[in-house]
């Protein structure tokens, strides 16, 4: 079994991480996935919870984006570090639901995003990372788009058990195959 796992789609998260435009696209993509999973899966939004990051709980810019197709009835894990495991009850409710696999989207490509493959993959999760559904901001060396393509190609370079591997793909792509 899978679950989609939406890291930090909050609008403080998306202000400084993408312009309007790429907002949309993300967001449209992640909602896409998000009507596949509700039928072939699990979801999970997780959200980042930390005063000095400028996203005390309860502000507007801790809250969920707006646009996201979200429901009541779904499961938040707020974080107060970069990877959605590390000190909370995400592997549990994984573990308690049988997910075998996980496919991560959202923000920032560099920091949460990472950090939440990463943990996932040490974790024993298989990990597949939708490539137009993660995003981060400029950074002062590189450009988003920089960012973007270096993280692809570690995650895919990753050495790691059992000949397994991270599955880098675009939306379309896995919805076809999925």
């Amino acid at each position: 079994m899978r679950a989609l796992l939406i890291i930090d789609v909050q609008n403080g998260v998306v202000e400084e991480e993408t312009t309007p435009a790429q907002a949309d696209q993300l967001i449209a993509r992640i909602n896409q996935l998000l009507g596949h999973f509700r039928q072939e899966g699990r979801v999970v939004f997780v959200r980042h919870t930390a005063a000095e990051d400028g996203l005390p709980r309860g502000s507007l810019r801790w809250q969920l984006d707006a646009r996201l197709a979200s429901q009541p009835s779904d499961v938040i894990v707020d974080k107060e570090t970069s990877d959605a495991f590390l000190q909370t009850i995400l592997g549990e409710i994984l573990d308690g639901w049988g997910i075998r696999e996980v496919v991560v989207v959202g923000l920032s490509t560099d920091y949460c995003v990472d950090a939440s493959v990463r943990g996932a993959t040490a974790r024993g999760y298989r990990v597949t990372v939708i490539s137009d559904a993660h995003a981060c901001g400029v950074r002062p060396e590189l450009t988003s788009a920089q960012v973007k393509a270096h993280h692809e190609r570690l995650w895919q370079g990753l050495t790691l058990p059992a000949g397994r591997r991270i599955c880098v793909v675009a939306t379309d792509t896995y919805l076809a195959r999925n």
